[in-house]
């Protein structure tokens, strides 16, 4: 079961392409307007969340859903945090809050797409971006493969109260 949150639909690529085929897609915009945040999972059944960086943090859509998440079970976590640059403390908050519901996050990646924080940057041409989706695309094969073999990692939750700040201003 994959979890992921788009604005642009960068996001909702990457969910796509690490998906397994069959595995459910959940939208946690449309989810978190419907009150649906409780869900049944297979023995076994891994669980991502797949989402944009805010201001190198976790967008408030995505922190409210997972505040808000029930499982009935937590196996293998993964979480792919799309930005133009970096993620900064985002993968790590994300960790402390999944900890919060008794949830590990296994494993964290980054992915680099086509900036598209469009009131603080113009947009990069389109060749440059159609090199970025390039990439984009060598990268989830990477992914894929790992959770696959659900690769593990040391991710340390904190908090991210400078960046909450900063992307409340």
């Amino acid at each position: 079961m994959i979890f992921y949150f788009t604005g642009t639909g960068n996001s909702l690529m990457a969910a796509k392409a690490v998906a397994h085929s069959g595995e459910e897609l959940i939208n946690m915009a449309d989810a978190r307007k419907q009150g649906n945040c409780k869900y049944e999972l297979a023995e076994n059944e891994r669980v991502g969340f797949v989402f944009p960086v805010y201001c190198y943090t976790v967008p408030d859509a995505v922190l409210d859903f997972v505040r808000n998440l029930e499982l009935s079970s937590s196996g293998y976590c993964f979480a792919i945090i799309t930005c133009g640059g970096g993620i900064g403390s985002a993968g790590n908050y994300l960790a402390k809050e999944l900890s919060a519901k008794g949830i590990t996050l296994n494993y964290l990646s980054p992915v680099v797409m086509p900036d598209n924080a469009v009131f603080y940057y113009d947009l990069d041409p389109q060749e440059k971006m159609d090199t970025i989706l390039a990439e984009a695309e060598k990268r989830f094969i990477a992914i894929r493969a790992e959770l696959d073999a659900e690769t593990r990692q040391s991710i340390q939750p904190k908090s991210a109260k400078l960046f909450r700040a900063m992307y409340h201003s």
